[in-house]
């Protein structure tokens, strides 16, 4: 193996990929490259193309591919995990991505993935939960860790008063009757980028970083989202503002651990309290429009 030249992950060699798959390695593109994984498109010369990853720190991907099967992921053909470290090689797709969706075609694709994911509903491998049984401890994680940033100095932009008034916003009226209702398996970075669609029509979905569980329509608020189009009228306050809590943590757990890019995550999670607290003043959005952070 060898060391990536900017970041602390370990890739195989080209000789290493070829006794995996069994040909040799015609090309690697990188696709996508940042501090804690690395996705490639792997050309063999037998034609076959793979997408290879390769993590530091984020173990429920290369956990979910392993538990999961479904026509409507990519096929695993390769798994190995030493420590922290994990690697992947997975079927890679053509086709296309949806873009441009107005709302009833969304809320429709929303809806094959909301099929797909039920359907997979009993893998267990999960970042967070936020079922009912479960909430409770996932909020005083996420207030203790913002506090706790807040004592060393990480978190500068978001005082000891936007802590607790981010605890009660995850904890108001609206989120709870989300939480308390219908839960499931969630994606977890539910947007167009993570869905293909096959020549024959067929929906594929990748990126499995955030596998959790919690209320299904966090998945729908976020590909409304990232479709520009604001989430709240189709069921209200609750499962946005989860939405957002959600992205807080992923900046908090960054911040925390992960990333060396401080004034950026700290600079991220005051942005994402203050659109909190104009959701929770309006009961939905001023006409500040809609926000996406991860």
């Amino acid at each position: 193996m060898k060391k990536h030249k900017d970041f602390d992950i370990w890739l195989h060699d080209d000789g290493e990929l070829s006794g995996i798959h069994g040909a040799d390695v015609a090309s690697r593109e990188t696709l996508r490259c940042w501090p804690l994984s690395l996705v490639e498109r792997v050309t063999f010369g037998d034609g076959a193309i793979r997408i290879y990853k390769a993590y530091h720190n984020l173990p429920v991907e290369s956990e979910f591919y392993r538990n999961a099967r479904s026509r409507h992921i990519p096929a695993l053909y390769y798994s190995h995990s030493e420590g922290d470290r994990h690697w992947l090689l997975l079927e890679y797709i053509e086709g296309r991505q949806p873009a441009g969706l107005g709302i009833a075609r969304t809320i429709d694709l929303a809806r094959q993935v909301r099929e797909v994911i039920n359907r997979l509903d009993s893998v267990d491998c999960v970042r967070h939960d936020l079922s009912q049984d479960h909430y409770e401890n996932f909020v005083q994680a996420t207030y203790n860790l913002l506090s706790d940033l807040n004592n060393k100095k990480q978190l500068v932009k978001t005082d000891v008063e936007a802590i607790e008034r981010i605890r009660d916003a995850m904890t108001c009226p609206e989120v709870l009757r989300a939480v308390n209702g219908r839960n499931g398996l969630l994606h977890g970075d539910m947007k167009c980028d993570n869905i293909i669609l096959r020549p024959d029509g067929d929906i594929v979905i990748i990126d499995w970083l955030n596998v959790m569980r919690g209320p299904p329509d966090i998945d729908l608020y976020s590909l409304l989202a990232t479709q520009g189009i604001d989430p709240v009228p189709v069921a209200g306050i609750g499962p946005e503002i989860l939405r957002m809590a959600l992205e807080m943590r992923w900046f908090a757990d960054c911040l925390n651990c992960w990333m060396p890019f401080p004034a950026f995550l700290d600079g991220r999670i005051a942005i994402i309290e203050e659109h909190m607290r104009r959701v929770i003043k309006h009961n939905g959005y001023a006409g500040a429009g809609v926000y996406y952070f991860h």
